[in-house]
Order: structure tokens, then C-alpha cells, then sequence
């Protein structure tokens, strides 16, 4: 017999909602500012030797021109043009160290030129890169979006039961007259709630669950659950509706009720939260091609869960909606 305590905690927005991208903003500007500040030193680098090679010199030069006026005073022409032979190899000494200066510095600004060059744009590559590798992420974001209606609204058919809701910015609610598919209206919207009276197949539209040791916890919330001594227990938060049930007990429950679900997303164009459709994002999915309108189908996962735990250990699998 294994003993082990576990604590789950599943806040609202544990899967993909609510996840700030906001860091990847500018991402591109950021590291170009970054790379031209670090080379910033190099900038005018030649001219700098340039000119201090040029201060360097120019003391040499002077007392060798001084030298040259004190010898040509010493004893008349013979001396004074010997004195200018051996002289001879020092005229223009300084141009001459300046030009090799320069010839020698020249593949270096012609390197530092050439790796600016590949560095000017590298952090709009590398946002560029960010951004297509987050593409199935951010999908994510946009599939949960679209099902719990942000921004729009959401028609969910559940299959094979016929069952359908309409779901706007998180909420879910039932409609007394036949709901049209092309807007997502109905008269009478009705707020869905699971209450002490509601039919327990009520539970199998709730897609807010946890699983742990082949039991599942459902609730119109989020869950925590702690498991002890092979004994699960499942509370949810701000006294919402609860429901712990056997795998098993759920299965024979739901399979003819919610087997998959389809949804039409209708996206309302006046609300800044809307998802685009068609989206730039090719990971988001529509069966159809209509503009302003998707429809995707996902299956009830916990249908086609088989979880079990072995002895000295626990599975967990969780998934929560707002």
C-alpha cells in the first residue's frame, strides 16, 4: 500500500487563458538596441587610432626638424648635407606610419562593417522566429477563446444527445426558441446552472474536470484535490457546483449524451477581444471557409481516457475552463 498526499491546486486560468505574450512585444527593436549599444565602442574606432597615432608623432617630428636646424649651424655645407643624407629616411617618417596605420586597419573596418551588416536586423529575425514557433501556442489561446465565446458568440451542439448552447464571454446559456446558426440569437437566453435538482447527465456538458486515481472531479469552477492514502477528495472554489465520479461511471453516463461537440464561433467585429477568422495563425483550425464564421468538432476526451494508477504512484490530468 502506497502513501503519498498530493495537493492540486487549478486556478481559472491554468491552461493557456489569460498567458501574457506582452514580453515578446518589440522583441526585435529590444536586441537591436541591444547589439548597437555593445558595439557602439567601435564606432570611429580607425579615426581614433588615426589621430592618436598622429598626437604620437608629432613631438618626434618637431625636435627632429629642431635637431635638423641645430646641425645645419654646426659647421657649414659639408656637414649640414651629410646631416640631411642620413636624415633622408626620416622625411615624411610620420605620413608613412599613418598610411600603413591605415592600410593595416582597413580589413578590420572592413570586417566590423561586414558583421554590422549581418547583425542589422538579427533581432527582427529572431522576434520573427519567436513568433512562428509560438504559432501552436498561441492557437491554443485562440481555440479556447473562440469556444468560450470571447468577444463573439458560440454555438455548441453536443453530439449524440442534440443538445445546444449558446456561449458569450465565458457564459453559457440555453435559449427557449430555436437558436440561428448565422448570428448565434435566440430569444430568451437562459443562464445554465447545474443545481441539486438538475438531471445528473446535466454534468456531462461541463468541461472543467480533473482526474486522479481513475476518479473525476467536475465542477462549473476550478478544482483542488488532494489524494491521501488512496482517497481522493475534490473541492471547488467559491462554493461552485461539484460532482466526484468513477471513470468508469462517467463514461456510461456521458457516451450517449456528449461524444464530441461542435462549435460555430461567430465573432462579434464591434469587440476588440473578437478572434479573428479567418486568422493569420495557420494552426487555427475551421472546417468551413467562411469569412466571419468557424466551425471545428473536438471529441470528449474523458471518453477516451484510460487512466490508472500503479502501485507507489498517481496520474493526474486536469483541464479547466473559465
Amino acid at each position: 500500500m502506497w502513501k503519498s498526499a498530493i495537493i492540486l491546486i487549478l486556478p481559472v486560468a491554468f491552461i493557456v487563458h489569460g498567458q501574457d505574450y506582452g514580453n515578446l512585444d518589440n522583441l526585435g527593436e529590444r536586441i537591436s538596441a541591444q547589439v548597437r549599444h555593445q558595439l557602439a565602442p567601435l564606432d570611429g574606432l580607425g579615426e581614433r587610432i588615426n589621430a592618436q597615432v598622429q598626437n604620437d608623432l608629432r613631438p618626434m617630428q618637431v625636435n627632429l626638424q629642431n635637431r635638423l636646424r641645430d646641425l645645419e649651424g654646426l659647421g657649414g655645407e659639408r656637414i649640414s648635407s651629410q646631416v640631411r643624407h642620413q636624415l633622408a629616411p626620416l622625411d615624411g617618417l610620420g605620413e608613412r606610419i599613418n598610411a600603413q596605420v591605415q592600410n593595416d586597419l582597413r580589413p578590420m573596418q572592413v570586417n566590423l562593417q561586414n558583421r554590422l551588416s549581418d547583425l542589422e536586423g538579427l533581432g527582427d529575425r529572431i522576434s520573427q522566429k519567436v513568433h512562428q514557433n509560438l504559432e501552436p501556442v498561441r492557437a491554443i489561446e485562440l481555440n479556447f477563446k473562440m469556444k468560450d465565446g470571447v468577444g463573439g458568440s458560440t454555438i455548441a451542439t453536443h453530439s449524440p444527445g442534440g443538445r445546444q448552447f449558446v456561449i458569450k464571454n465565458h457564459r453559457t446559456y440555453t435559449c427557449a426558441s430555436p437558436i440561428d446558426l448565422t448570428t448565434g440569437q435566440c430569444s430568451n437566453l437562459i443562464s445554465f446552472k447545474i443545481t441539486l435538482s438538475s438531471p445528473k447527465s446535466d454534468w456531462c456538458y461541463i468541461q472543467s474536470y480533473s482526474i486522479i486515481n481513475n476518479q473525476v472531479c467536475l465542477s462549473t469552477g476550478s478544482v483542488s484535490i488532494q489524494a491521501f492514502n488512496n482517497q481522493v477528495n475534490c473541492k471547488s472554489f467559491y462554493d461552485e457546483p461539484l460532482l466526484k465520479i468513477d471513470l468508469e461511471d462517467y463514461k456510461r453516463l456521458c457516451a450517449g449524451v456528449r461524444e464530441s461537440t461542435e462549435y460555430r464561433y461567430i465573432p462579434d467585429l464591434n469587440d476588440d477581444r473578437h478572434v479573428e477568422i479567418p486568422n493569420e495563425n495557420r494552426y487555427v483550425k475551421c472546417e468551413n471557409r467562411q469569412k466571419d464564421l468557424c466551425v471545428f468538432r473536438e471529441r470528449n476526451d474523458l471518453l477516451d481516457s484510460a487512466m490508472s494508477s500503479g502501485p507507489g504512484g498517481v496520474f493526474i490530468q486536469s483541464r479547466v475552463n473559465y
